[in-house]
């Protein structure tokens, strides 16, 4: 697989996940990661960036977009979140 060029809404789906897991997605890592183009192994290694900024734990390299969208996020509601995830998802 190539390199993926991480988009906005692929990092709104990664901060999910980083904060509430695979909760109600009905899908799981390896899904998330084809439909939105890279490997279940990127995707995970993108949350735990969110970790990082979030709460200090996990990968301590988090891109200048993940930052711009924990920004954007950070005070949005679970279910606002967990509707523009699904949304992001299973539109592709």
């Amino acid at each position: 697989m190539t390199q993926h060029n991480w988009t906005y809404n692929d990092d709104i789906v990664a901060f999910f996940l980083s904060r509430y897991g695979l909760d109600s997605l009905l899908i799981d890592i390896k899904a998330i990661g084809k439909k939105l183009g890279m490997s279940p192994g990127s995707m995970r290694m993108r949350t735990q960036n969110f970790k990082y900024i979030e709460y200090g734990e996990g990968l301590n390299h988090p891109a200048r977009l993940s930052k711009e969208v924990f920004r954007d996020y950070q005070k949005t509601s679970r279910s606002d979140h967990y509707e523009k995830a699904k949304e992001i998802i299973y539109d592709k």
